[in-house]
């Protein structure tokens, strides 16, 4: 039996190339290369990354995008240090991008982030580790959600399982059959597990702070109409779809 041959697109080829390895390594297997080499990047900064973590997509340099306008906007009008959560950090990219780039800026900052899964904390630790050496500003933690926070935030960000369980099956190999799927499946609707940030945010954010989630291209205006408790807007990214939606309380 004939094995097909695996076609690289240059990006493959440029990734494999820079962090050592060759292309027939990737002949084996569908396995995206970000997790043949175990790095990938992402706001300019290159993050380990394995099975046991989604992979950081370029559209979510977006969504980072968004919540450092919204910091430097609330620190420039009062708040001395900007707190935030990253709930379902995974490598820790948003977080620590966050980070990093407020550091930049010097804006004095504190992020927790929080992760189900302490297979992903520990890459996540690592990347903090690596990216930001000594990091009191962040703090990463194996935990669901929001649970047992009582320490209130100007903003929440996260980037959550959103896509609809039935569209699991039909999405590409190199995603449904290496990423993994508790990253990927947000239930029925793809908003299970929105639904219950949503629920346990909402007595912790701050006076006029803000959530500021990725969610899936199929969420319109309409899907979020329904959490009455919250003013919406749904927001496009680059390639003008509906890829993030920012929510203040009423």
């Amino acid at each position: 039996m004939t094995t097909l041959k695996r076609i690289l697109s240059p990006y493959e080829e440029t990734h494999l190339a820079r962090f050592g390895k060759k292309n027939a390594d990737a002949q084996s297997t569908s396995a995206p290369v970000e997790y043949i080499t175990g790095k990938a990047e992402f706001y300019n900064h290159v993050f380990s990354v394995s099975p046991d973590v989604l992979i950081p997509r370029i559209e979510t340099e977006e969504l980072v995008d968004l919540v450092l306008a919204f910091c430097r906007n609330r620190f420039t009008n009062h708040a001395k240090i900007i707190t935030i959560a990253d709930v379902g950090t995974g490598s820790g990219a948003i977080a620590i991008s966050l980070v990093a780039a407020l550091r930049a800026e010097n804006i004095p900052c504190v992020v927790h982030a929080t992760e189900i899964s302490e297979a992903a904390c520990i890459i996540a630790q690592q990347n903090a580790q690596e990216i930001l050496g000594v990091h009191s500003e962040l703090t990463i933690t194996p935990q669901s959600l929001l649970d047992g926070v009582s320490t209130p935030f100007d903003c929440i960000v996260a980037n959550l399982p959103y896509i609809p369980s039935e569209r699991i099956a039909f999405l590409d190999p190199s995603v449904k059959d290496h990423e993994p799927k508790i990253a990927l499946d947000g239930g029925p609707e793809g908003l299970t597990l929105v639904t219950s940030l949503l629920e346990q945010a909402s007595p912790l954010l701050k006076s006029n702070g803000c959530i500021f989630l990725e969610v899936d291209h199929t969420h319109t205006q309409s899907t979020w109409d329904i959490f009455s408790d919250w003013d919406t807007k749904v927001l496009a990214d680059s390639f003008n779809r509906s890829r993030f939606v920012q929510l203040s309380k009423k």
